[in-house]
């Protein structure tokens, strides 16, 4: 576990030799990093201080107090985060979009991939393409329409065959894999959420496509906090490293 103003002086103050093995990511491994992004610390300025332009004038937009608290943690995290991976100031940091809009690190030094819901958020990292969702438990009053327009018909079988708080849960684990897929790829249109499946058994998790895929996908299920679900989607078999920012 590691707190927020810890993070913030180990990357500022290049100080990494000290949380050495907490950035230490093999080959197959993700790092996901959950963020309790309403915590308090007593370096509000500084985080503000690490934002490009860009970033500081979109937080002039949310409209309330909190939403513009949880933007800036978010932002300032995945900056000191990347910053103890690539050995940069997290300042100097300089992002691209692809041409959907996904952003990445020139050269794509390091792969990661951020998603929020209410208070929490996951930042993950590896070295190959991933996409994360998380989604906060709660009781949807218009699913049925939901999985009828988003669920592909194996999923509206599935789903309807459930009892109540069954389908809850269920809804959320294809929900957060789909999300997750579609992170992964940055292109919503190249993967309508109807043209795959995302198989619940058990324990096991799978993506099937209806159309033949150039490589394989992997989907997982991501650990995380009460009333909260998440998953993670690779292309390559993977080893989560689940961390905590404080």
């Amino acid at each position: 576990m590691l707190q927020l103003d810890t993070l913030y002086k180990l990357a500022h103050d290049g100080d990494g030799n000290s949380a050495a093995n907490l950035f230490n990511m093999q080959s197959h491994d993700v790092h996901i990093w959950l963020l309790n992004h309403d915590q308090t610390t007593e370096k509000e300025n500084e985080l503000y201080s690490l934002l490009s332009y860009d970033e500081q004038s979109r937080i002039q937009l949310f409209r309330f107090d909190y939403l513009r608290k949880r933007y800036l943690h978010r932002r300032a995290t995945l900056r000191l985060l990347l910053a103890m991976y690539t050995n940069q100031k997290p300042a100097d940091i300089i992002f691209q979009t692809n041409e959907h809009s996904k952003p990445f690190l020139p050269n794509e030094i390091i792969h990661f991939n951020v998603s929020h819901s209410e208070h929490m958020a996951l930042i993950a990292f590896s070295h190959f393409n991933i996409g994360v969702d998380i989604e906060a438990i709660v009781e949807i009053d218009d699913a049925h329409r939901v999985v009828k327009y988003h669920f592909s018909e194996y999923e509206q079988k599935f789903w309807f065959s459930l009892g109540k708080g069954d389908n809850v849960t269920a809804f959320y684990k294809i929900w957060t894999s789909k999300e997750a897929l579609v992170k992964l790829v940055g292109d919503g249109l190249q993967f309508p959420l109807k043209t795959f499946d995302t198989i619940i058994n058990g324990n096991t998790r799978e993506i099937h496509f209806h159309t033949p895929q150039a490589h394989p996908h992997f989907l997982y299920d991501v650990p995380t906090v009460p009333n909260f679900l998440a998953s993670l989607v690779t292309i390559v078999p993977s080893n989560i490293v689940l961390k905590n920012i404080e």
